[in-house]
C-alpha cells in the first residue's frame, strides 16, 4: 500500500529531477533543491536522509523516464545494433533530449573525480542503459553492447561540444 510519506518523496524527487534537467549541478544545495521541490531544507531530510539520497532518487526518475520514452521510439522486439544506434543518437541530438544528455555528461565528470554519488549512479545508470540496449538487440549482438555504448556517447558529446 502507498502511504502518503512514499507520495510526497515520490513528488520531491520528480520536482528535484525537473529542476536537475533544467539547471545541472552547479547551484544544486539542499536550501536550493528544498526550493525547486516547493518544501523546505528540514522537510527536504525529513523525507531523505541525506543530499546524495535526494540525487540519487532524482537521476533514476530521470533515467526511468527517458528509458519509458525511448520504449515508445523502439516499438520492434528487437533491431540491429547500427539501427538501434542511429535512433539513440537521433533521439540524443534532438532538443527535447538536450537538457538529460547535459546533465549526463555532467554526472560522469563528476564521476571520473570519484565524486559520490555521483560515481555510484554513473556505474548504475550506465549499467542499466547496457542492460536496456542489449534487449533490443539479437542475441548475435549482445556482445557489442559496450562498443555500442561508447559510440553513442562519443557521437552525443561531439554534438554537445560543436553546438
Amino acid at each position: 500500500m502507498v502511504v502518503k510519506k512514499d507520495l510526497k518523496k515520490q513528488a520531491i524527487a520528480e520536482s528535484i529531477a525537473a529542476y536537475l534537467v533544467a539547471n545541472g549541478f552547479a547551484d544544486s544545495g539542499i536550501r536550493t533543491l528544498a526550493k525547486a521541490a516547493g518544501t523546505s531544507d528540514r522537510m527536504l531530510m525529513y523525507y531523505f536522509a541525506t543530499k546524495d539520497e535526494v540525487i540519487q532518487a532524482a537521476l533514476m526518475l530521470i533515467t526511468q523516464s527517458l528509458t519509458a520514452h525511448l520504449d515508445s521510439l523502439i516499438t520492434a522486439q528487437t533491431i540491429s545494433g547500427d539501427q538501434l544506434l542511429e535512433v539513440l543518437t537521433q533521439a540524443g541530438r534532438s532538443e527535447e533530449f538536450r537538457p538529460v544528455i547535459q546533465l549526463w555528461f555532467e554526472i560522469v565528470g563528476r564521476a571520473v573525480r570519484a565524486e559520490q554519488p555521483y560515481r555510484d549512479c554513473a556505474q548504475l545508470i550506465a549499467a542499466n542503459w547496457q542492460q536496456w540496449m542489449t534487449s533490443k538487440l539479437p542475441e548475435a549482438q549482445h556482445h557489442q553492447v559496450e562498443e555500442l555504448f561508447a559510440q553513442l556517447e562519443g557521437r552525443l558529446m561531439l554534438h554537445l561540444i560543436r553546438f
